[in-house]
């Protein structure tokens, strides 16, 4: 666990009142488990352990791959504790890009900018330009140290960095010639460029608070999960897709305030709320994905699966097969054939061979599908035909397929489901707190 999030106040959490919200349901609203437990629970607080998690990076399909720490024994430990004192959660750290300069700032306003960690900032002029020479930072020609923050004066706008404006803080850091930039601002802030940029703003309203609810545990989680890296999560499909405020829109606004500090636990600790586009019917288990085995993140039939068909088509020639696998160290010549061999209880393929003229070869096909690129082979979910000189992929859904589908949220919701059953729908046996 991170320093500065190991030094806020406790966390405290009570159980979010179960409230269905439902008037007249179809048959797939009908057939949702009811929210387990009593709405009458007490207080608990979360309160984080001495013991920071050993986290590591698990390299899985290219959609909402997590940081998976300790999945079932979080560094978080709950106790009972109805008079402990209300807190803050430290703010999130979004890596926007570890690059060359120079990156160009600015702001409606003048720009505060500290030039150590610590230090009394000052106000700069409104624009900047930031670059890096070795483990220096260049701004506006100055050599200024290795490590700066910013933030705008005055200005609801925020800071512009490269044509997209942020909220809170931006840090800028000198890495070998090159500039990481580091965006540090609220949860609820953070959410707002998330959400609108995960899912159409235009979505019901029950959509848009699944998804602001799955973000905010997603991004709780991963802070918890960080203290060996100085960022919690990306603004790409790596963690969770990020805009800053030029995401921001007013239907999201509101599903983000509506849910302010809600999110899912499972055996008191924040959950790894995993999710992706469509799931083609079936979810997958977290193990198959990930090797890792979470109780709430186990392969069911989709709540929803008449949304998640998402059928797409793919044809990739042979050669360049052949190509892709010798670029990642593979002795192939001349393939003949690819096929699936072994597949997982959802459907999915797991294992893929592919017949070649030294012989074949087997690979996961989850490594085959980011071979291949997630743009191209959305999903596992395929069959797989052959022409001469091709492989034709035909399949269904988007992304790994773990834990919560968006597309079978939206239609749970036009379907008129409450944001809280189609959460314990796709993340069965957790529960909903509040932070406060």
């Amino acid at each position: 666990m991170r320093a500065s999030f190991s030094r806020s106040l406790p966390l405290l959490l009570t159980t979010v009142a179960l409230a269905t919200g439902c008037a007249e349901h179809t048959n797939v609203a009908r057939a949702l488990l009811s929210p387990p437990g009593d709405s009458r629970q007490p207080t608990i607080v979360v309160r984080p352990d001495t013991a920071a998690s050993n986290a590591r990076t698990l390299i899985g399909p290219a959609y909402h791959s997590p940081v998976l720490g300790d999945v079932g024994s979080s560094s978080f430990r709950i106790e009972r504790d109805a008079d402990a004192a209300a807190s803050s959660v430290a703010p999130v750290r979004v890596m926007l890009a570890l690059a060359n300069g120079p990156f160009q700032v600015w702001s409606p306003a003048d720009l505060e900018v500290e030039l150590y960690p610590g230090d009394r900032p000052t106000s700069w002029s409104n624009r900047l330009a930031i670059n890096a020479h070795g483990d220096t930072l260049v701004v506006d020609g100055q050599q200024v140290g290795s490590d700066i923050r910013l933030r705008s004066t005055g200005s609801d706008l925020g800071v512009q960095l490269q044509g997209k404006r942020y909220a809170g803080d931006l840090r800028f850091l000198a890495e070998n010639g090159k500039v990481r930039i580091i965006n540090e601002l609220p949860l609820e802030e953070y959410l707002r460029g998330v959400v609108p940029a995960e899912v159409s703003p235009t979505w019901q309203p029950e959509a848009l608070k699944t998804i602001a609810v799955a973000a905010r545990t997603y991004a709780l989680f991963q802070m918890e999960q960080s203290s060996n890296r100085g960022w919690d999560v990306t603004d790409t499909i790596d963690t969770q897709v990020y805009g800053g405020l030029s995401a921001a829109d007013p239907r999201s606004d509101r599903a983000v305030r509506d849910t302010e500090g809600q999110i899912l636990i499972y055996d008191g600790a924040p959950i790894l709320a995993t999710y992706h586009a469509s799931s083609g019917g079936h979810t997958e288990d977290a193990s198959r994905v990930w090797s890792k085995d979470v109780p709430y993140l186990r392969a069911q039939v989709d709540p929803a699966p008449d949304a998640n068909t998402a059928p797409w088509r793919a044809s990739v020639a042979m050669k360049e097969i052949e190509r892709l696998l010798k670029s990642i160290g593979y002795r192939v010549s001349k393939i003949s054939d690819v096929s699936v061999i072994e597949r997982t209880p959802s459907g999915r393929a797991e294992t893929v061979r592919v017949r070649h003229s030294r012989g074949f070869i087997d690979l996961a096909a989850a490594k085959l599908k980011a071979l291949l690129g997630g743009q191209r082979i959305h999903s596992t979910l395929f069959q797989i035909a052959r022409t001469k000189t091709a492989v034709l992929f035909s399949g269904k859904g988007y992304g790994h397929g773990v834990g919560l589908s968006q597309l079978g949220a939206a239609s749970l919701a036009n379907d008129g489901v409450a944001y809280q059953q189609i959460l314990y729908a796709y993340y069965p046996g957790t529960q909903l707190a509040h932070l406060q």
